[in-house]
């Protein structure tokens, strides 16, 4: 058994530490309630143990550790790719908005989903980034906020 501490618990996502590493993780709902007790300690040792055993592809991944993890977030702050990358979580979650049975402001959404294309257009990208404010607010497959009231992406974990 690996021994981790739990950092912090928010809706069913826990974040973890073990062997110099932080992690996040959802918790299964089983009938509207959390599992517990051995349930919920096998399943942690299972999530701890796959990530243990991850192999990174050198140069590709950096392990984010408590000693790192300020160093990381300062770097991804506002570089090109961490806009990219917030960037196109927006747009992956707004495609079913402007295709198909697209509900009645497809406009709004179109208009909203080229202003996220044409960000690096702006003056003084990368170092500057107004972030365009969506027509209805955009949740990720939790059902939790992607953005700001005035756009700004939240950091994904």
């Amino acid at each position: 058994m690996t021994k981790y501490q739990i950092l912090k618990l928010e809706r069913n996502i826990i974040t973890i530490s073990f062997e110099d590493r932080v992690s996040s993780l959802a918790i299964p709902v089983v009938n509207g309630l959390f599992i517990e007790g051995d349930e919920f300690e096998t399943y942690v040792q299972l999530y701890i143990q796959n990530e243990l055993n991850r192999v990174p592809v050198k140069g590709s991944v950096e392990w984010v550790t408590p000693a790192n993890v300020d160093s990381i977030r300062s770097r991804l702050s506002n570089t090109v790719e961490s806009i990219r990358f917030n960037r196109n979580r927006l747009l992956g979650r707004t495609d079913f908005r402007v295709t198909g049975d697209a509900s009645n402001d497809v406009e709004a959404w179109k208009e909203y989903r080229l202003a996220l294309r044409d960000l690096s257009d702006q003056p003084g990208f990368p170092a500057t980034v107004v972030w365009p404010v969506p027509p209805a607010p955009i949740t990720d497959m939790l059902g939790r906020p992607m953005t700001d009231e005035v756009g700004n992406p939240f950091v994904s974990n």
